[in-house]
């Protein structure tokens, strides 16, 4: 398949919002050709165009990004979806309501979310595995100073494979104040995975505001 989809998510945004989120993979002769995420709402069809993340091999991967407004229908029954190219499209995907909130297709671990408070820093992976022997790690990382740590499992997600995992990290006053990357990363018996942002790794202090 030309087109293949990595992962989604949709997010409460505010009080009236959600935010609907996208990762696809695209091989790199149809990325000129027009994509598009065509997504329905009741009776509602729309589509919004994508913008390019990165080049990985062969492939382009790309961003799909819109933000919904919340209504009942929304909330119970979610939305349905499918991305598309003048030459290929997706399977119709159902996010949201009943579905869940996240869609991991082609997408093993994903980092969701990451909290500071004082100098204990806390944050939440999401994985798709069904092997019995597993590790989950978040590693920090700068051109000095190395930390890793394993994540816990925390529960699993209701209408899906998902996994959520947790960890946690006290952070000495000398780290707080130096720039650090990081990816998490998924050790399954026979292979390993891991969410590097696209190879471009996350920066910590552009997740959560640095302390003071």
């Amino acid at each position: 398949m030309k087109i293949s989809l990595l992962h989604a998510e949709l997010t409460d945004q505010s009080y009236n919002l959600y935010k609907l989120e996208a990762y696809a993979r695209v091989h790199s002769a149809i990325v000129n050709e027009e994509l598009l995420i065509n997504y329905s709402i009741g009776k509602n069809n729309i589509s919004i165009p994508y913008s390019k993340v990165t080049a990985i091999d062969n492939y382009e991967v790309v961003k799909f990004m819109t933000f919904l407004e919340k209504q009942s229908g929304l909330s119970s029954e979610g939305i349905s979806f499918r991305l598309s190219s003048s030459s290929s499209m997706t399977d119709i995907y159902y996010i949201g309501g009943r579905h869940g909130e996240i869609i991991m297709e082609e997408t093993k671990i994903k980092h969701h979310q990451l909290y500071l408070h004082h100098d204990n820093l806390t944050g939440a992976i999401i994985i798709k595995s069904s092997s019995r022997n597993k590790k989950v790690r978040f590693v920090c990382f700068n051109g000095s100073h190395y930390i890793s740590t394993e994540a816990i499992f925390r529960e699993g997600i209701a209408y899906s494979e998902n996994e959520v995992w947790e960890y946690s990290v006290v952070l000495s006053e000398e780290s707080l104040n130096q720039d650090w990357s990081f990816y998490v990363e998924l050790l399954e018996s026979n292979a390993s995975s891991r969410d590097d942002n696209f190879t471009r790794y996350y920066k910590l202090w552009e997740q959560i505001p640095r302390s003071m």
